[in-house]
């Protein structure tokens, strides 16, 4: 990678990285940020989340996010977002090319995931860290068991490490659930290919599973198991023996899971096997030739729905889910077949598998939303460059710096367009805080304020629920008395309304 190309792409990731900036900074509070936020964050706090959930690393950084100034709040989110990036980047070593891939498809993620996890107080104080954390043990772990990370003699870096994996357990669920896995995979992996006692994973493993008890404890999830009213979750294996959980398995499959993980992914999906498709013909086999033609006819299926643009794969729910398992056993096999160095196999199994844990949780959990299905994303997305890894292709400097532009050219253009998409949320956030004042200073006693278009896409939770609860939490945040009504109408209603002033 010359000077040159290290410069142009250095100036379109920060011009990404201040579009970044501006978003976060515009990014209104919503939901749980005007919860965490003001009075009940607190009361919550004093109880250290008793009937709330066992996040509690989690709930304690979103309770400080929505209380420290924008930019130190900004400046961090960004800090932990740029970490991530480099641990993704050290599952490639030296080779920038899948790590350029890696970061577009991350940054084409489903916006309706973007808008709930990055640009969401509450959200990122979950899922991001989350994800980090989970990413930083994968790469270690695997590091540790190639013996690429030597452990002997250095307590202080293995100390480290499991604060790491301990800290990791107080997230998010799915996380607390797959790290422990992770952690026995990874001893048995290691006893079995070296045998010997695998100090390191059985430590881990201990940690982990301390973590996951401390979280689990927490009374939320009795609750969301027993269905007693006291937590919004649920935990539901279906009734009638073995045969009603399978029914209720795939029932939730079909209605909540295949669509946030396979339907909605439609840049991921495209450009996966567009790559697989390459490197199936690389082999230059008979089966490799076969594997390219089945992959064709996804790839048809897949660029016909984005450019329909309306349709969003809707055909029959049992359809679309044997498509789903289809296409999951497509990439696996191609990546088993004809993906030759042993490394890089392993780490794909790794992933498929890992893409599982995190996505079989929701088949008998809910509620269900899009960004549950976060880092099942981020799995494929390590998948996509990791076939293109297995290339083994060889880069010039010049040829690598192209690579590296283009990529920091298209994140640049898609936080681009991002930014145009929440001009709209903040021209409506800026109208309802005028309103709200207005309405404060008159003495109003009902507050009519308006809706903002595609806010569920675009700015999720925005549009603030009609119930007591959030109503409750949103006239607190914003110190609107109790007793007055709001009422949440579409933009036009709300402007005849102001015009003749109530």
């Amino acid at each position: 990678m010359n000077k040159a190309s290290k410069i142009i792409s250095t100036v379109f990731f920060i011009a990404a990285g201040a579009i970044l900036f501006v978003i976060l900074y515009k990014a209104p509070f919503r939901l749980d940020d005007l919860t965490w936020g003001g009075r009940i964050g607190m009361e919550r706090l004093r109880t250290f989340f008793r009937t709330q959930n066992g996040r509690y690393l989690g709930n304690l950084a979103v309770i400080a996010l929505t209380r420290i100034p924008a930019v130190i709040r900004i400046i961090i989110e960004m800090a932990v977002m740029f970490v991530f990036f480099m641990c993704a980047h050290s599952h490639y070593g030296k080779q920038k090319v899948p790590s350029a891939v890696f970061i577009v498809l991350f940054a084409a993620m489903p916006v309706s995931i973007m808008s709930s996890t990055v640009t969401w107080v509450a959200g990122f104080a979950n899922y991001f860290f989350s994800a980090l954390f989970t990413l930083a043990v994968v790469a270690v772990d695997i590091k540790v068991l190639w013996g690429d990370i030597g452990l002997k003699g250095r307590k202080g870096m293995t100390c480290l490490i499991m604060l790491m994996v301990f800290a990791g357990q107080f997230f998010l669920e799915t996380a607390t659930i797959y790290i422990v896995l992770l952690s026995v995979a990874m001893a048995v992996i290691y006893a079995v290919r070296e045998h010997k006692t695998p100090k390191f994973f059985i430590i881990q493993t201990a940690v982990s599973l301390a973590g996951a008890l401390i979280l689990f404890a927490n009374p939320s999830y009795r609750s969301a198991v027993t269905h007693d009213g006291l937590t919004y979750k649920s935990i539901d294996f279906g009734n009638g023996g073995l045969g009603g959980v399978i029914a209720t398995l795939w029932k939730n499959y079909n209605d909540e899971v295949v669509f946030r993980w396979f339907g909605m992914n439609s840049i991921l999906n495209i450009v996966l096997t567009l790559i697989v498709i390459i490197v199936c013909i690389r082999s230059r086999k008979v089966t490799g030739y076969v594997f390219a033609c089945a992959g064709a006819l996804f790839e048809g299926a897949f660029v016909y729905d984005f450019f329909d643009g309306e349709s969003e794969l809707l055909i029959n729910a049992d359809v679309m889910a044997v498509l789903s398992i289809a296409y999951y056993l497509f990439v696996f096999a191609a990546a088993v077949i004809f993906v030759k160095d042993g490394r890089s196999k392993f780490r794909m199994v790794i992933y498929f598998i890992s893409s599982l844990i995190f996505m079989g949780p929701f088949t008998i959990v809910s509620p269900v939303t899009d960004r549950c299905l976060m880092m099942t994303y981020i799995f494929w997305c390590l998948i996509a460059a990791e076939f293109v890894m297995s290339m083994g292709l060889s880069f010039s400097p010049r040829e690598d710096g192209a690579a590296f532009i283009c990529a920091s050219v298209l994140v640049c253009g898609i936080m681009g367009w991002f930014l145009t998409t929440q001009f709209d949320m903040w021209k409506f956030q800026d109208l309802r805080m005028e309103e709200v004042q207005k309405c404060i200073d008159k003495h109003y006693r009902v507050f009519y304020l308006p809706k903002v278009p595609d806010a569920k896409k675009y700015c999720y939770g925005l549009n603030i629920p009609q119930d007591d609860y959030w109503l409750t939490n949103y006239k607190d945040y914003y110190g609107i008395d109790r007793s007055c009504r709001l009422e949440f109408v579409n933009y036009n209603e709300w402007m005849v309304k102001r015009a003749l002033n109530r």
